[in-house]
């Protein structure tokens, strides 16, 4: 009558909404620790989206109280293969759990399979399945594709331990030894709960923790308090294990101090003795800075070429005159060559059929002339035989020719080149080297699992390339943001950020830059960095308008992310920085008045609703009113959180009349 009737409540009742959750543990390592200190079997259970039993497990035999209740005699943990959320964690390093299989992560249930299929799955896939294995490591029970859920249960309910729960944590010190799922969540809560001189201790116990509290150190590398960060980034070097490689990156795209960041790159790199990624990381992100160092080397006109078309024809001229005078004379080829490349580089932009033509007869005539030149003249050919080959679409025939003028490039010779020439193969390089090292990070067809492979030599040249592209007279937006993508790309993240807020001086008007760079800063750095390095900007460029207006557009990105992380107090300010700034782009060019009013609109209902939240109605109203009379317009716009001001005025006046301040709520008629 027993597997009677919890067969029935497993498969037939409806989700008790009030039930406990399987507590499932975080990890294969955890739960190992928690079956060596309780002796209980391991459930190992797996699941896959979409599968009707699958389906049924997930969705109400693990929901159930009475099957919840029988996986307290075991070690839980559950591996599927899909992803239920769109991040781990939130931009506070806080938990992002499964919806699904609440109490682990998405990554967590889809980075544990591997681990199982290699232990316990005999080398075949199947959901659902569930396994039970004795403290002993021996395989009490393995049960898939059966023709009942039923089996499956019986074999759990057969096999069961002890059901009693462990103790709680007795203090922090048991917290920061134990490996279980719940001790691990007092840890956190106790952290989050601490001052900030209590999360330092916290965190200077975390070199000697027994447990290797991860989730914790990800909040505190989060912190906006500096001393906090700081202790966060030492316990992680102290620790340096493989599984906080990613944390430790994160922790140097924040970190400005150069003693702190050496002594996290020292942890990864001994990491890297005997983990292929943590090397990967080491070896590419150093070479990138090496590489973008020596981009100062080149030395580049004070002023960029003049594009005069009919000098550049009459070159042209001449060069074609020349070199059928004198065939055979490889430094009349060299000139056909460069005059073609560079009247080539001129019209390209305007599309036609004239630049294609001359850049095939300016890579003709480099080919031609390469035979016979001396090393300081073949950089010239070479760099008009990668520019012609990569603007005509034959990247692998640029590839060559690119990284021998990169090789061959002296300071000679750069100065004996016309400009254009030797920026544009510069950037040439840059982006052959760039394509090799980002298709070296993908597996080829059927090879899913082939590791990245280790590139320093493209990304040294990728680095130096468009580096040097960007630092010169002929720099453009697009090489900016060419370069960030490459240093991150190489794990530089903060030398990214520097590129970009560099090129965000040199080229204030770009929206696509100041899009790139609030990305990088607020991945990097989080809303409140974010709103940090926005802070002065209008001093550094003469056209304050411009600068004001993405002031004010850094600021409401900053503001909607504290108000999605529930930080409402940072987010109001925020929201007034951003109010202010537009206001301020307003007064100094009338041109953008409208633009700026309406994210004005934005901003002040998005404050208004935190006001009114925090019981502030009178200031709520205000700001609503103020936001309605300034563009009505905007007022059924969204922000970027979804939300509508009219939406916002409506739930506001509803609830001041429900409230009883039916006065306020009539200011919003």
């Amino acid at each position: 009558m027993l597997l009677l009737s919890i067969s029935l409540s497993l498969l037939l009742s409806p989700q008790d909404p009030g039930a406990t959750r399987i507590e499932w543990q975080r990890t294969l390592g955890d739960a190992l620790a928690v079956q060596s200190t309780t002796g209980k079997p391991l459930l190992v259970c797996v699941n896959a989206d979409g599968e009707p039993f699958c389906e049924r497990f997930a969705n109400a035999t693990y929901l159930d109280s009475a099957f919840v209740e029988l996986t307290k005699g075991y070690v839980c943990v559950i591996a599927s293969p899909n992803r239920h959320t769109e991040a781990d964690y939130d931009s506070l390093g806080r938990r992002i759990e499964c919806p699904r299989f609440p109490g682990c992560t998405c990554s967590e249930h889809q980075q544990i399979e591997p681990l199982l299929y290699a232990r316990w799955f005999g080398g075949e896939r199947y959901a659902p399945r569930h396994v039970g294995v004795d403290a002993k490591g021996k395989v009490l029970f393995d049960r898939y594709l059966d023709s009942s859920m039923q089996t499956a249960i019986d074999a759990i309910l057969a096999n069961k331990g002890a059901q009693t729960a462990l103790p709680p944590p007795i203090d922090s010190d048991d917290m920061l030894r134990r490996s279980d799922a719940a001790s691990r969540r007092a840890l956190e809560t106790l952290f989050a709960n601490a001052d900030g001189n209590g999360r330092r201790q916290l965190l200077k116990r975390c070199a000697q923790a027994g447990n290797f509290p991860i989730d914790m150190l990800r909040i505190a590398l989060r912190d906006d308090d500096e001393e906090t960060f700081r202790a966060a980034v030492n316990a992680l070097a102290a620790i340096g294990v493989s599984e906080c490689g990613i944390d430790m990156q994160d922790a140097l795209a924040r970190c400005d101090d150069n003693d702190l960041a050496a002594s996290l790159l020292g942890t990864l790199t001994r990491i890297g003795e005997s983990d292929d990624e943590a090397r990967r990381f080491v070896v590419h992100s150093t070479t990138a800075q090496v590489a973008l160092q020596k981009r100062s080397e080149v030395p580049f006109a004070a002023v960029a070429d003049a594009t005069d078309r009919d000098a550049l024809e009459r070159a042209l001229d001449e060069a074609e005159a020349a070199a059928k005078k004198n065939p055979d004379d490889a430094n009349a080829q060299l000139a056909l060559a460069k005059a073609n490349v560079e009247l080539a580089l001129l019209l390209l932009p305007e599309g036609g059929s004239t630049a294609p033509l001359l850049l095939e007869d300016g890579k003709r005539a480099a080919e031609r002339a390469m035979a016979k030149l001396g090393d300081e003249a073949k950089v010239t050919a070479l760099a008009a035989q990668c520019v012609a080959s990569w603007s005509l679409g034959l990247a692998d025939q640029a590839q060559a020719p690119a990284r021998e003028f990169v090789k061959a490039l002296t300071k000679q010779s750069a100065q004996s080149m016309p400009q254009a020439l030797l920026v544009e193969a510069l950037r040439t390089a840059g982006r052959s080297a760039a394509r090799a090292a980002y298709a070296s990070a993908t597996a080829p067809e059927g090879e899913a699992d082939k590791k990245p492979a280790l590139v320093p030599a493209e990304i040294a040249q990728a680095a130096f390339g468009l580096g040097a592209a960007l630092q010169s007279p002929l720099g453009s937006v697009q090489d900016a943001l060419e370069t960030a993508d490459l240093l991150a790309f190489a794990g530089a993240r903060k030398e990214a950020q520097d590129e970009l807020r560099a090129a965000m001086r040199r080229f204030p008007w770009s929206r696509e830059l100041h899009d790139a760079a609030r990305r990088r800063l607020l991945q990097d750095r989080g809303a409140e960095g974010l709103l940090r390095a926005y802070r002065g900007y209008e001093e550094l460029v003469d056209d304050k308008a411009t600068a004001a207006w993405f002031v004010g557009y850094a600021a409401i990105v900053a503001a909607e992310t504290l108000s999605k992380d529930k930080r409402n107090a940072a987010a109001l300010s925020a929201y007034d920085e951003c109010d202010a700034a537009f206001v301020r782009s307003a007064q100094t060019n009338a041109d953008y008045a409208d633009s700026a009013n309406h994210f004005r609109v934005l901003a002040l209902a998005g404050s208004a609703l935190l006001l009114h939240a925090r019981g502030d109605a009178a200031a709520a109203v205000d700001r609503l009113v103020a936001a309605r009379s300034l563009r009505p317009a905007s007022m059924s716009d969204k922000d970027g959180l979804g939300r509508e001001p009219n939406a916002i005025l409506r739930r506001v006046q509803r609830e001041l009349k429900e409230q009883g301040k039916t006065e306020l709520a009539q200011r919003l008629d």
